[in-house]
This record gives structure tokens, C-alpha cells and sequence, in this order.
């Protein structure tokens, strides 16, 4: 991934050029710098476009500032001196207002602190160690440039029992796990303050994701959600225009990429390119292709044939997400857009996290615990037993606990977005269902109006009818709540649902399962790496635990197995 990185250090125990240690590094469109200011020196690898949003700057003598991603807040040409302006006049608080997705520091000694921060869903997230005895406080938006780093520098880092298990289990980190015990993630919506002197932490959650339900009918509800999504959308797709870029978006045959892209080419007379990648012959590609040609799009498909693409690129997928996330979840987005050509191009815009904010994990049985198995990608309760962090959850989070806060806080901003972070060298992702007003919004609307997403079917059939006049890949049928629909809607769940069950996912995205049974060179590949694994200084059980999951006859199991045998290599031994 692409990004920045900060480094106070008393003491000159660390190299040169840290930048070097990005995934990103060397990669086309890339611009890679570090600049030193007395103890704290400061850097990027990060994507050249958009060059006028983020930003590296020593102001004077006593304050240096970095911002690192993009900002629906100001113009270009005025963003660096509304956020010098903004932090003179308000101090750091100031960040909790700013719009877009995004990540950065303000180094002040006159206020003898480092702030560090990230936007209201961490979808550009920092990592950061603090070791008060030797003096030394480092942040970085890739994980393995701080662990390489250390090792470097001959500071000692442990594997973090928790996170490997997480891995095993949820497929994604929880909290601000890592596999490094000594290195946390930065919590989402979170301005995080470090003592120049002391090398103090001090924590500030600006935004936190939660369910306060309003009362209103909900014709109010669709009308202001209508309202919300089109200024979310115009507030994306007019950051290409003030670039004079050419807009790029995912579309599959789901709603979401949908709503971005449909909604988007009418707030726009630029050209758009659209990407679908998919198993060749399933409703994502035909659907698409019938949305694309509809409104003049420059479509382009990338066929995901018999998973070949996976074969011999695992731990180049690893490496692009910093072993947080099962690689599978990412690779094959990243393959797809690794084919396109973004030269000239803006933001990737996409659908992510929409189903989630319509209801997809709305339940009536409401059960955080009892519904585990589907918020896990592979879940084992003889591991995910042993997972400190989350029997403490359990005691201190569960009782009276929501699925849909505990989707939007574990799985899709750990899990998810990481498939924003994996293409972070190619482009900035964006997505709609990011915004803040929305997402608040949509937390306020009953749960009797989201479940199997019905307002968001209402929404479509009543405010933005054009969205609703093309299949719906769930269901092969056009979404609505009208009970012919539903029926036909039904039937082809099911028949999905009986397919899956005997082994046949023709239809599936991405049918690992069957890719797994049928592609000799893909299980040689993973079955390969399983062989010649190497988790030195792991203890025992952990290894037990590794080798267990990848027993499994299930193919999703032994691919969370690679990704923790993977993410060992990265953060550990190389």
C-alpha cells in the first residue's frame, strides 16, 4: 500500500530513507520522500495524484504538517492553508470536521506534541509503536514499514497470539490488533496525542459508530437518505472534475457499486470507465456489461478463470494488505485494477459498505455472540476461544451488543476496507457509503425498516427509479419489495443456496471452493507454501492452531492458514 510514515527518536538508532520499506515503493505514479526535522523525521510513498490534497510541509521552525489522502472540505488550490488556518485557529480538534478519506500528522514543539489521526472510518488507517524507555514513537500507514524498521534497528518485536488467531478465525484483525504485539492500529475516528517530552499517549475518539434510532415514518427516512446519498455521490465524483480527471468505477450486478456509479454519471459530463472482474458467464458480468452499455460507459471485463490469478502471487497479496486480512478478500480486486490502466483517471469508485448500512446484518435475533458465524469468515470456537481480546469483548462489549455496529466496526473496517488499502498504490478509493452524514443517518433509521434491506429497495423504487430497472445479481430478479419479486427472489436463493451446498458455485463471483477442487496449479501453489512454512519463534500451540485450520477440507480455512503463515514471513523474517 501507499502512504506516510513519522518517526521521533531521541536517539539516531534508525536508517535512512524508511520509505524504502513500502510496498509501494518503486511502483509507477509513486512519489517517495523523507525530510528530517532535528529528532523527527518524516516521510511518504504515496500516490502523485491528487498532489494538491495531500501534502508534506514544514511550516516553520516549530510546526510541520502531512496529509495523506483526499479531502471533500476545501478546493485544492486552498486545502493546505484551510488546515494550517483551521489547526492555528482551533488546535487538532478541528479534524473531526473535515470530509473525505484521509490520514496525517501535525508535529507542533511549541506545543510540544505529535498528533496523529485518521478520518471518521480509518479507510486510510495508521499504525504506531511507542516505546517510552528507549525514547522512540513511530506511526506509519503500512504496518511492515514499522516492523522491518525495528528489526532494523535491532529493537525486538513478539508475534501477537491474538491477531494470528485472528486471522485463523474472523480473517481479519479485531480492534487495533496486529501480528505485532508491540505495534497497534490507530482506532478509527481517533486523534491520538504523543508527549514530546514524556512520549505520553493520549487518545481523543471524535467519531464512534452508534445506533441512536429517531422517530419519523418512513417516507421521511427514504427522503432524507435520497438527500444524503446524492451529496455524498456529487462530493466524489467532483473531486475527479477538479483535477480534470476521467472517472473510473467498480461495477458488478450488485446494488451498491450501482447506486455509485448510476447516480454518479449524472452528476458528470466526463467520460467513465467502468471495471467488472468476475467469473466469465455469471449475472455480475452481464448485468454490468447491460448498466455500462445503457449509460455509454468505456466498460472493460476482467475474467477471473479457474482462480489462476491467485496461483504464485499469495504472498505478493499479503504484502499488499500487511498480512491483516485474508489475502483471498483483496486479491481479486487487485489483479483486476493492476490491469487497468489509470493513467488520467481519479478516485476508484465503488460500492463498498452499502449493503451494511441498509441492513444486511440487521437481525431480529440480535445476538453478537450467537451470530459470530456470521460475522467470522471461518469460525472455529476451539481457536477464536483462545483470542484474549475477544473473550474480554464478550465480558465487556456483548451483552446488549448490535451486529450491525460490531459488522461496521470489526469486519468492514478491519476486513473490508482492506481491499481499499491493497490498491493503495494504484488509486484512492472512494465510496459514498463513507460519508459520514450518511452513515449517521443510517444508524438512526429503526431496524424494522432495514431488514433484508427494505428501505434501501424503497429508496431505489421511489427516489432513483433508473437503479431498479436492472437485475439484481442476488436475486436475478429487479430489486424491489413488491412479493412477485420477493418470491422469484426466494426461488433463486435457494436454488444458490442448494448449489453451494453440493459444490457447484457457477454463478458465485468468485467460487474459491470450486477453483480449489478443479485447479491443480492452485492447490499445488497453496498446498506448496503450506509445506515449506517457517514460523520459527511461534510458540507451540499457535503453530498447532495454524496446522489444524489448514487441515480443514474447506479451501477458505487453508487460505487464512497461507495469510498467517505469510504474514509471519513478512513481519518476522524478512
Amino acid at each position: 500500500m501507499a502512504g506516510i510514515y513519522g518517526l521521533l527518536s531521541k536517539k539516531k538508532v534508525f536508517g535512512d530513507n524508511l520509505y524504502q520499506h513500502f510496498y509501494s515503493y518503486k511502483k509507477p505514479g509513486i512519489v517517495s520522500e523523507e525530510h528530517a526535522d532535528e529528532l523527527f523525521t518524516y516521510g511518504r510513498s504515496a500516490l502523485s495524484k491528487f498532489s494538491k490534497d495531500r501534502f508534506l510541509e514544514q511550516v516553520n521552525d516549530h510546526l510541520v504538517i502531512g496529509f495523506e489522502g483526499v479531502t471533500y472540505s476545501a478546493k485544492p488550490e486552498d486545502f493546505q492553508k484551510f488546515f494550517l488556518r483551521e489547526y492555528q485557529k482551533n488546535g487538532i480538534s478541528f479534524i473531526e470536521d473535515i470530509k473525505g478519506q484521509f490520514c496525517g500528522f501535525v508535529y507542533d514543539k511549541r506545543e510540544k506534541k505529535l498528533f496523529i489521526f485518521t478520518d471518521h472510518l480509518s479507510t486510510k488507517p495508521l499504525y504506531f509503536y511507542i516505546n517510552k524507555e528507549k525514547e522512540v514513537a513511530f506511526f506509519s500507514s503500512e504496518l511492515k514499514v514499522i516492523s522491518k524498521s525495528l528489526r532494523d534497528a535491532g529493537l525486538s518485536i513478539t508475534p501477537d497470539p491474538d491477531g494470528f488467531r485472528c486471522l485463523l478465525t474472523c480473517g481479519y484483525m479485531l480492534d487495533n490488533l496486529t501480528p505485532v504485539k508491540e505495534i497497534k492500529k490507530l482506532p478509527y475516528g481517533t486523534i491520538t496525542s504523543v508527549s514530546l517530552d514524556s512520549f505520553e499517549v493520549d487518545e481523543k475518539k471524535y467519531f464512534s459508530i452508534k445506533k441512536t434510532e429517531r422517530k419519523a415514518d418512513k417516507s421521511e427516512f427514504i427522503k432524507g437518505i435520497n438527500e444524503r446519498m446524492v451529496v455524498a455521490v456529487e462530493n466524489e465524483w467532483n473531486k475527479d472534475l477538479q483535477y480534470s480527471y476521467e472517472h473510473f468505477t467498480l461495477l458488478s450486478g450488485g446494488l451498491d457499486s450501482r447506486v455509485n456509479a448510476m447516480l454518479g454519471a449524472q452528476c458528470t459530463k466526463g467520460k467513465i470507465h467502468s471495471l467488472t472482474f468476475s467469473k466469465p458467464k455469471t449475472p455480475d458480468e452481464k448485468i454490468a456489461k447491460q448498466i455500462a452499455e445503457d449509460l455509454g460507459f468505456n466498460h472493460n471485463f476482467i475474467p477471473m478463470n479457474s482462480g489462476d490469478y491467485l496461483s504464485g502471487n499469495e504472498y505478493d497479496f499479503v504484502k499488499a494488505n500487511d498480512g491483516l486480512v485474508g489475502y483471498y478478500g483483496a486479491a481479486h480486486q487487485q489483479y483486476a485494477i493492476q490491469q487497468a490502466n489509470l493513467m488520467g483517471k481519479g478516485l476508484i469508485h465503488s460500492g463498498q459498505i452499502g449493503d451494511v448500512l441498509f441492513g444486511s446484518f440487521t437481525f431480529k435475533e440480535n445476538d453478537v455472540e450467537a451470530l459470530l458465524g456470521k460475522l467470522f469468515f471461518s469460525p472455529d470456537k476451539q481457536i477464536s476461544s483462545k483470542i484474549e481480546l475477544l473473550r474480554k469483548m464478550k465480558n465487556d462489549e456483548f451483552n446488549g451488543a448490535d451486529a450491525e455496529v460490531f459488522s461496521l466496526e470489526q469486519r468492514q473496517i478491519n476486513g473490508t476496507m482492506n481491499g481499499d488499502r491493497a490498491c493503495s498504490h494504484l488509486g484512492d478509493s472512494a465510496s459514498p457509503f463513507y460519508d459520514k452524514d450518511l452513515l449517521s443517518y443510517c444508524l438512526s433509521i429503526p431496524d424494522m425498516y432495514k431488514y433484508k434491506q427494505a428501505i434501501y429497495l424503497d429508496w431505489m423504487n421511489e427516489c432513483q427509479t433508473q437503479l431498479a430497472s436492472f437485475n439484481w445479481a442476488a436475486t436475478e430478479a429487479k430489486p424491489s419489495n413488491n412479493p412477485v419479486h420477493k418470491t422469484l427472489a426466494f426461488k433463486n436463493r435457494l436454488k444458490n443456496y442448494v448449489a453451494r451446498k453440493i459444490g457447484f458455485e457457477s454463478k458465485n463471483m468468485n467460487p474459491f471452493e470450486q477453483w480449489y477442487l478443479e485447479n491443480q496449479k492452485l492447490r499445488d501453489s497453496i498446498d506448496g507454501i503450506y509445506q515449506k512454512r517457517d514460523l520459527g519463534s511461534l510458540d507451540k500451540e499457535l503453530k498447532n492452531d495454524i496446522e489444524y485450520t489448514f487441515e480443514k477440507k474447506s479451501v477458505i480455512p487453508k487460505m487464512l492458514a497461507i495469510t498467517a503463515i505469510l504474514s509471519y514471513r513478512l513481519h518476522f523474517l524478512e
